[in-house]
């Protein structure tokens, strides 16, 4: 009797240990899941607002075009989706960064507005001008995020896009949650709907200082 009293006593307790070691690793799985969330909400996010590529002319660093900015971990571009939806009327700049020294990556946007004076450093103020309290959207505990930008002549892949007025035919985004777990992949292609997306030669934006008049 006093062993099938033990016996049926160990058996409650391992029952009890088992359902709290179920619960436990359920409330971890539970904590892990608003990052990974996180992450993929952001990464859709950038996927979308590529599809809606905008590609009319913006006025940004002395001169006129397309704007389009892409860096290792950091892409500046105009588009007409935001986290509110689809705009038909005003192109919405955004900013995607990763800060490496934080791991954190942030998501900002500026809505232009219908007409800009000619001469207007709105843009230029909103790519120089990082501050995070203007981020609607930060992303925490990020081991690393880069952007591979694909040229449709040579298809390779490159970390900086140094071609103005034109755009990538993809972009790779990739993100590793943390040191030895899974990378999250997106590959996105910028202007489906077909638009044109090469600027006049005259229209490109450029950081260089023009050349002086009267020389051939």
């Amino acid at each position: 009797m006093e062993v099938v009293i033990a016996i049926t006593v160990g058996a409650m307790v391992m029952g009890i240990l088992s359902v709290a070691l179920s619960l436990s690793i359920k409330a971890w799985e539970r904590s892990r899941k608003p990052f990974k969330t996180e992450i993929y909400d952001l990464m859709d996010l950038l996927s979308t607002q590529l599809v809606f590529l905008n590609t009319s002319p913006i006025t940004y660093r002395s001169g006129t075009g397309p704007l389009f900015i892409g860096r290792k971990n950091e892409i500046f571009f105009a588009t007409n989706f935001s986290p509110m939806g689809r705009s038909m009327n005003c192109p919405v700049i955004v900013h995607y960064r990763f800060d490496e020294e934080k791991h954190s990556v942030s998501y900002r946007q500026m809505v232009m507005p219908g007409t800009v004076p000619e001469g207007s450093t709105l843009v230029d103020d909103f790519i120089n001008t990082q501050k995070e309290s203007e981020a609607l959207m930060t992303v925490s505990s990020v081991a690393a995020f880069s952007f591979k930008y694909f040229d449709q002549e040579s298809g390779q892949a490159i970390e900086i896009w140094g071609k103005p007025g034109s755009f990538p035919v993809k972009i790779l985004v990739e993100a590793r949650l943390s040191e030895g777990q899974e990378v999250v992949t997106r590959s996105s292609y910028p202007n489906l709907f077909g638009v044109s997306s090469q600027a006049a030669p005259s229209s490109q934006p450029s950081s260089q200082p023009s050349p002086q008049r009267g020389k051939k």
